[in-house]
């Protein structure tokens, strides 16, 4: 996780949960309420932000990759990149894999592009290559 100095500390102790800590913009989790959404931050031709990280409910600080990572429901041994910041943008950039899983159980690819109204060729289909075509598979 990431290292605070007391300053930050002191500040996320003060903050209620469920509210924003002000100087940092923080929001400060309930233990019985939502998370707000956990963004990707910015690349490197845009500053390279990183986006703000929820302060734990009960501890003084940011919470950690994993944490994040089980709030948006990845299983546990689903790995990210050791950096804070590279794991945050994995997660920030994902689709939550419970939604992604509900969608995937709605649609077949034809059913999907028949509702949004395009076609299916718009993902390449692989060319079927020389064993395939012999073997049969």
């Amino acid at each position: 996780g990431s290292v605070h100095t007391q300053r930050s500390i002191d500040r996320f102790i003060v903050t209620e949960p469920g509210t924003v800590e002000p100087k940092s913009r923080f929001f400060k989790l309930s233990p019985t309420g939502l998370c707000n959404t956990l963004r990707a931050g910015t690349n490197s031709d845009k500053g390279a932000y990183t986006a703000p990280r929820p302060i734990h409910y009960s501890i003084p600080r940011c919470i950690t990759v994993r944490e994040a990572a089980r709030l948006h429901t990845f299983p546990d041994w689903f790995q990210f990149h050791r950096t804070i910041w590279h794991g945050f943008r994995e997660i920030g950039n994902a689709v939550i894999p419970l939604l992604s899983k509900e969608l995937g159980l709605l649609y077949n690819m034809s059913q999907a592009s028949n509702y949004w109204g395009i076609s299916d060729d718009v993902i390449p289909k692989r060319k079927r290559g020389v064993s395939q075509r012999l073997f049969g598979i």
